[in-house]
């Protein structure tokens, strides 16, 4: 064997070593039940058993998510105001402060695939588990995902609580439809991470408590939170192995969901049942996050 040939398979020999070694460390940190969670999440996603469960749909095209027949009444004194009615203003624009920092501008709606860093677009119509969350060549999947969250929806509401301007309530309405339109739920990357889809859910749910429930169709909106409570509950397993926020984001989705959707009026027994099913889950799980990962100190 010469020296060359010698050199290469010690390099690959010390690389399998070294991957090994990261596999036991990530054994021991995550521990044997949360690799064996990890494990049972992949081989599902493998074998398209979520692909087979959880399929593409539509939203309802007709209707809008709120319709305010009884405005809510204005706080006294209300912290901030100023600062609430500038933040929407720049929205109604055209312009989207992306994680509390970068300013990223647009005509209309938001582009909901676009990376205004890189200036590319990405867009699909496939199901979330065929989507590689890392193969979006230079962009990070958490620009493509930030204005999906919907954190421009509670400044919308608030504005109009302050204003009593409808212009706050129109924009929020059609940004809201725009989205449904173009993410099917379970199609697209805004679906590939349950995570996402509970920041997204949290932030809308966030503008109905804001608003009230008698200002939402309850069928249009109750669709909406069905459908992501339903992509959210059959993947915390996989965000309990991970150790991390996920769960939490996830567990207050299902919680806070779920209970929304059994104190709604003119909703089916079997809608009402669904909400009791996921907000007691939610509470299982955010009852185990205090339990493992909150710690004495």
């Amino acid at each position: 064997m010469g020296t060359t040939e010698a050199t290469i398979k010690g390099d690959r020999t010390l690389a399998r070593l070294k991957k090994l070694s990261y596999l036991l460390q990530t054994l021991l940190q995550l521990g044997a039940v949360s690799v064996f969670r990890i494990f049972i999440y992949r081989s599902l996603l493998k074998i398209g058993y979520y692909r087979q469960t959880m399929k593409i749909k539509e939203f309802a095209t007709d209707g809008i998510f709120f319709k305010i027949s009884n405005p809510p009444i204005k706080p006294d004194n209300l912290h901030g105001s100023e600062k609430i009615i500038s933040s929407a203003d720049k929205l109604l624009c055209g312009e989207l402060i992306l994680f509390s920092h970068f300013d990223y501008q647009f005509q209309g709606c938001p582009d909901w695939f676009h990376d205004p860093f890189l200036g590319k677009t990405y867009s699909s119509n496939t199901h979330w588990t065929r989507i590689d969350e890392f193969g979006f060549q230079d962009s990070d999947v958490k620009i493509l995902w930030e204005t999906s969250r919907f954190s421009w929806a509670p400044t919308l509401a608030q504005a109009f609580i302050i204003s009593g301007d409808l212009k706050y309530i129109k924009v929020l309405n059609r940004w809201m439809q725009d989205w449904c339109d173009k993410n099917p739920a379970n199609q697209g990357i805004q679906w590939k991470c349950g995570q996402e889809t509970s920041l997204r859910l949290l932030h809308f749910l966030t503008a109905v408590k804001l608003l009230g429930d008698e200002n939402c169709d309850p069928v249009k909106c109750a669709q909406f939170v069905e459908r992501h409570l339903n992509r959210i509950s059959p993947t915390t397993q996989y965000a309990q192995a991970q150790r991390n926020n996920h769960l939490i984001s996830e567990g207050a989705a299902l919680f806070i969901g779920g209970y929304w959707l059994t104190v709604q009026p003119g909703l089916s027994t079997a809608q009402k049942t669904m909400g009791t099913k996921y907000h007691k889950k939610g509470r299982r799980l955010l009852e185990w996050v205090g339990e493992n990962l909150i710690y004495s100190d």
